[in-house]
Order: C-alpha cells, then sequence, then structure tokens
C-alpha cells in the first residue's frame, strides 16, 4: 500500500497493525485482536516506526476470509492511502456450488443421482439434494412491531414471497426460515458415481437443487465432472406403510407383516413388484394379502438383507386396498428401518417409488417402519453359542473344529471383534483374523492349532471373544476340549 505520488514522502502511514481472520466463529473470542463484539483478528503485523512509504508485507500461509487494517496516530502529518494491493498464491480450502431450483413439470419420482469427478488424496467432494413441491424452499417473516410477534404474511394478508419480501422496509424484514412443510432437508452426502443408491426422496416431487461442497488442500484439490439423476413417473399418488410387530427380541426369528395402503388419483400406472430392506437377516417370505385375501406371488430375489416380491398388479381399480407381506426375519440393531419401494417389473429401468411410514392399516397402531428390540441391555455381545465343546482334530468329519456362533448388538457401524484361544493361564496361543462387523450374526471356527499351525496338545482352553466399542471392550468366554 502506498499514498498518492505527490505525497509520497508526507503522508504515508507511521504506524499500523495487520491481522487476519479465516471467519470461523467458532474461534470467535479466542484470537488476539478484538475489534468490535462480532470480529476478532490474529494480530500478524504490528509495526511502531515506519519511513516507508511503500510497504510490502508478507503474509503467513494460514486460510483468511478477512484483513484487519488499522493504521495509528501520525506525529508529522496526515496519513492517506492510494491503493492496497493484494496478491494471494494460495488456494481455496472450502468451495460451494448450489444449483438454481430445478423445475421438472410435474411430480416425478427422482433418483438415484450419480456423479462423477476427481477426488485425489486429501480433498474431497460431497455431494447433497433436496426436494421441494414448490419453486422457493424458503419461508419469509415480517415483523408486525407488536412485541416480538412475526408473520409469514404483508399488510394485506398475502403469503410473503422473495419478491414482496425484498420490497419490505429494512426493519419489517424478520429474516427466512427453511420451509419444512414443503421441502425436504438437505440429504446426506452421496457417494462417487460407481456405488448406486436407492431414489432420492420419500414421494414424487416436481422441484430439485442439488449442492455441492469441496474441501481441499494446498496441493490437490477435486474436480466435479457431471451429475445425473433419473426421473420417473409416480406409480401411485401416494404409498403409506408399516411393519408389526414394532418390538422384537434381538436375534429371535419373528415373524413380520409389512402393511402397504395405496393411493391413486388415477393418472399413475401402478407396480406389481415390492421390494423390503431387511437390514436384520431375512430367514422366509411366506403369503401375500391383498385386501384380506391370499394372493399368489413369486419371490423374486431374496438375500440376507431384501427381498423382492412379484405380486397381482395394483392400480387405481385397487385404490386404498391393504397390502399385507408376511416374512420371517431377525433383527440385532435397534430402531431397524425397514424401508420399502414399488415397481413395475416390466418396466425395469424405471426409478422405484419409495413408500412412507404411516397408518396403513387402521386396525394397527404401528404406523411405523422401525422396529425397536425389547429386553435389551448395553452389551454389544448377545447370544453366544458353541457347536461342540469338544474338539477332536483327527479329520473323521466329528468334532474337526469348534464353532462359535455369536450375535452383535445395537453397534453404530462396523467395530472391531477378537476371537482368542488361550490356555488357562491366559497366554495368547490361537487369534483369528481381527474383523470388522456391524449388528448381526456371525460365526468362526477354530481346528485346534496355534498360529503356526500346529496342533496343540490336548487339554482345556479357553475361547474368548471381545468386540471393541466406543464404550470400550465387551467380553465373554467359552470352555472347550481339546482331545485326541
Amino acid at each position: 500500500f502506498y499514498p498518492r505520488d505527490r505525497f509520497r514522502f508526507e503522508r504515508f502511514a507511521e504506524s499500523f497493525i495487520v491481522g487476519v481472520s479465516d471467519g470461523d466463529p467458532v474461534k470467535d473470542g479466542t484470537r488476539d485482536l478484538k475489534v468490535t463484539a462480532e470480529s476478532d483478528f490474529n494480530q500478524i503485523h504490528n509495526i511502531r516506526e515506519n519511513t516507508n512509504a511503500v510497504v510490502e508485507l508478507e503474509f503467513p500461509q494460514q486460510p483468511v476470509r478477512q484483513i484487519l487494517f488499522a493504521v495509528g496516530r501520525n506525529i508529522r502529518s496526515i496519513w492517506e492511502i492510494a491503493e492496497i494491493e493484494m496478491y494471494g498464491a494460495g488456494f481455496s480450502a472450502f468451495a460451494r456450488y448450489e444449483s438454481t431450483i430445478i423445475d421438472l413439470g410435474q411430480p416425478f419420482i427422482l433418483g438415484p443421482l450419480i456423479w462423477a469427478g476427481d477426488q485425489p488424496l486429501g480433498a474431497s467432494i460431497e455431494v447433497r439434494t433436496r426436494l421441494g413441491d414448490d419453486p422457493d424452499p424458503n419461508l419469509y417473516w415480517r415483523t408486525t412491531f407488536r412485541g416480538d410477534e412475526k408473520t409469514l404474511f404483508d399488510r394485506q394478508g398475502k403469503l410473503l414471497t422473495r419478491e414482496t419480501y425484498a420490497a419490505l422496509q429494512l426493519g419489517e424484514r424478520a429474516g427466512t426460515t427453511h420451509d419444512t412443510r414443503n421441502w425436504s432437508d438437505w440429504s446426506a452426502p452421496i457417494a462417487l458415481a460407481g456405488e448406486i443408491g436407492n431414489p432420492i426422496g420419500d414421494r414424487p416431487r416436481r422441484f430439485a437443487q442439488v449442492r455441492a461442497d469441496f474441501h481441499s488442500r494446498a496441493e490437490t484439490g477435486g474436480r466435479l465432472n457431471y451429475l445425473q439423476f433419473a426421473a420417473s413417473p409416480p406409480r401411485a399418488a401416494h404409498i403409506a406403510a408399516e411393519i408389526e410387530p414394532a418390538q422384537v427380541r434381538p436375534g429371535q426369528t419373528t415373524s413380520f407383516t409389512y402393511k402397504l395402503l395405496p393411493h391413486f388419483t388415477g393418472d399413475e400406472a401402478g407396480f406389481d413388484r415390492v421390494e423390503i430392506d431387511t437390514p436384520g437377516r431375512i430367514v422366509s417370505v411366506d403369503a401375500v394379502r391383498i385386501d384380506g385375501r391370499d394372493e399368489g406371488f413369486a419371490v423374486a430375489r431374496l438375500d440376507e438383507s431384501s427381498f423382492a416380491v412379484q405380486i397381482p398388479h395394483i392400480d387405481v381399480r385397487r385404490s386404498l386396498d391393504l397390502i399385507e407381506i408376511d416374512f420371517k426375519a431377525q433383527v440385532f440393531q435397534y430402531g431397524t428401518v425397514f424401508s420399502g419401494w414399488v415397481s413395475d417389473s416390466t418396466q425395469p429401468y424405471e426409478v422405484a417409488q419409495a413408500v412412507v411410514a404411516g397408518d396403513a392399516d387402521v386396525q394397527n397402531d404401528s404406523a411405523t417402519l422401525q422396529v425397536a428390540l425389547a429386553d435389551v441391555g448395553l452389551e454389544s455381545i448377545g447370544r453366544v453359542k458353541l457347536g461342540s465343546s469338544i474338539c477332536t482334530p483327527n479329520s473323521d468329519r466329528v468334532n474337526d473344529e469348534v464353532r462359535l456362533e455369536y450375535d452383535l448388538l445395537n453397534l453404530a457401524g462396523a467395530a472391531l471383534v477378537y476371537i482368542d484361544v488361550c490356555d488357562l493361564s491366559g497366554r495368547k496361543l490361537w487369534t483369528s483374523n481381527r474383523i470388522a462387523h456391524a449388528s448381526g450374526r456371525f460365526a468362526v471356527a477354530w481346528d485346534g492349532r496355534d498360529d503356526s499351525g500346529l496342533l496343540l496338545p490336548p487339554g482345556v482352553y479357553l475361547l474368548r471373544l471381545e468386540v471393541e466399542t466406543d464404550k470400550g471392550r465387551d467380553r465373554v468366554g467359552r470352555i472347550v476340549s481339546l482331545v485326541y
């Protein structure tokens, strides 16, 4: 910075302070220089005797959003600044792209969203979506000047819009809030392309918005190449769903009934396939009833975490007919959600429509897709079962190994599981591979050998299971005998 040329040697700043702030509100009140009640800065230069008309200063490498330049009192004459020049060779640690509101023209089922780009080590991109029923995700408030009263309407009783809110006098504007009635919240980050997810949104929507957050480092940054999502006409106007029972014992095979109540307005194409996520372990699919009558069905897919059934075609002629699907499953996680989707098997490339938790059956008070666990404690280890407590490794295929089956309960994500065999003094002789498991039922086998593959001497040993959680380690042990 410098004064005008003709005052170069008379009006330079004799003392000044330069400070910086990264704008992080969490750090407010912790920085060196407090300027106002709302802002403070870290001091990087404090020049008390300056004799240079042209001042050049180096800034340390750190994120900067705001710069403080405070000039002290001159002794010889007044001071002035003609120009301040700033040159940065740094980078933006964070950037955000937010699309305009996308109008699809009519309600559609949306998703899954697919995006692709570059995420080098140290950089990340987080892509989110939100969906709505009208073109504005905000609510606009006006101060009435009657105490703390605020209203969504103007003086003529009309709902405030972005345009009419901007036309209010400054003192009348009382801020904006998110329209939770007509718009969803921003979704969780969506995985990079290649990991196809479920449809976005809980029901057909007309409006959509996409946001991408870029986190970068000095040596690397991310790049978003494209993003896209499919849009399909609704299968039904609305599909309420609930599950019964809503509380079960952990790890126990339980008979569930999944109930769906479709509502049609006349324009929807209908569906003939129902897919249900079973975050527990699915055992069997047993029956399908429509409006109380048994119907033929086919299991289109069944694995440990979900299944799909083919049913007679449901359309406007069967609007509000209750659909019931009986199946057996085991639940290991408190608050397990059994999400569901419907689709048309003749149109496999159309987006499936999600069902919405609600009162599908007026005779049942469940109105939820979430299943709780009864009589569950704080321990992460539930049922533990030995196939046999005796190991006879003589290759006759009878008790050649000991099989340990165990249930893990209420784990928030995956936890490390340690399985060891020790002698009675506590010395470890065999250790399984360290594995990470979420809640569920698992098994491991021990063949009577140590870590080097040598057969251990006959005797009594302790088979020990440990699970590492955020609250510490849970342990159980079982005595096994090695005989040969």
